[in-house]
């Protein structure tokens, strides 16, 4: 659900929930957690192939509600920043054959995510020109699987350049830092 209101004519305001499901098993599971935090160079292989074999599943229900302010002080310019918050509910079932300390690594478990954003994009329509820059920041009260952080730092800046309506250039930088 959206909702989106213009308050003045030069600032609007959105606000909106979002609710997600998902379920991961098997190789999807595997790729989502191991994907760009394990390094299987050197690990026996009969160790890769348990993990590809183990029954361990994971439920993930995650509920958003966020608002964003969006300006237009000047022509051509735009500026936005906004809050969210996240309340995910995850279901782990672990298979025997994971499990490595004492005690049980499967389970219920709720987790909140809390969000900050913002962003500038600057137009110049006679030349063709589109500058922008965003920043989030996102905070977790604690993370239950490989995939999940702690503290999370976004930012990305693009710059777009076109010819009338024949051709478009443009190119993007973005960087993540997790914990």
């Amino acid at each position: 659900m959206r909702a989106e209101a213009t308050i003045l004519s030069f600032a609007d305001v959105t606000a909106g929930y979002t609710q997600r499901h998902r379920e991961l098993d098997g190789r999807d599971l595997v790729e989502s957690l191991y994907t760009e935090t394990t390094l299987f160079s050197g690990f026996d292989k009969k160790d890769v192939q348990t993990l590809l074999e183990a029954r361990t599943a994971i439920e993930r229900t995650e509920k958003t509600v966020d608002g964003t302010l969006i300006l237009r002080p000047i022509t051509g310019l735009t500026l936005r920043g906004g809050a969210s918050r996240t309340k995910e509910e995850l279901t782990v079932v672990a298979d025997l054959a994971e499990i490595v300390v004492p005690g049980s690594q499967g389970g219920v478990f709720e987790r909140t995510v809390n969000g900050i954003f913002g962003g500038v994009l600057y137009t110049v329509k006679s030349l063709g020109l589109t500058v922008g820059a965003d920043l989030r920041k996102d905070r977790s009260d604690e993370p239950v699987t490989r995939m999940d952080y702690t503290d999370r730092h976004r930012g990305r800046v693009r710059i777009a350049w076109g010819l009338k309506d024949r051709l478009t250039v443009s190119g993007s930088f973005a960087q993540t830092d997790v914990k």
